[in-house]
């Protein structure tokens, strides 16, 4: 019996460790893959208290309307930046940012101290969605965007 549980160890033992790592390695290729400029393509409510909210919306980036998320990642920390033209008017946003397995933390510093707020995520090279509740609304929103392209240097 005793050979059995020492075999079951084992066994069991290499498949702890390669479970174990893959977490880690998901966070570490999110923070990879996140930094860079993404535009925004899309938006989509749904679950509404109000279901004439729910529904998709898409956007096309323009020189007088455009919604971009700009992360990066060096030794001064995990900054982004969110830009928003509309109606060619430019604002934008600058705070922090934190990413886990499925998890995108922002934080913006307000006179208060810092106001952080965490969506879902799921990223791939190229696709970013993130999504989160609005408690006003009581409304699942979420927003789809693609990662520009970078321009190579010669």
């Amino acid at each position: 019996m005793k050979a059995i549980q020492s075999n079951l160890i084992i066994l069991l033992l290499p498949l702890c460790f390669v479970l174990g790592c893959k977490k880690e390695d998901i966070q570490k290729e999110n923070k990879t893959n996140i930094v860079g400029t993404w535009l925004l393509n899309a938006t989509s409510q749904s679950n509404c208290d109000d279901a004439e909210l729910n529904g998709l919306q898409s956007y096309e980036c323009t020189d007088d309307n455009c919604t971009k998320y700009i992360f990066s990642s060096d030794s001064t920390g995990m900054n982004y930046i969110k830009e928003f033209i509309e109606d060619g008017i430019l604002m934008s946003e600058v705070g922090t940012y934190s990413v886990g397995e499925s998890k995108l933390t922002m934080c913006v510093e307000t006179e208060d101290g810092p106001e952080c707020t965490s969506f879902k995520l799921a990223l791939t090279v190229s696709t970013m969605n993130i999504s989160g509740k609005n408690d006003e609304t009581g409304c699942t929103e979420a927003l789809y965007f693609d990662k520009e392209a970078e321009e190579e240097t010669n």
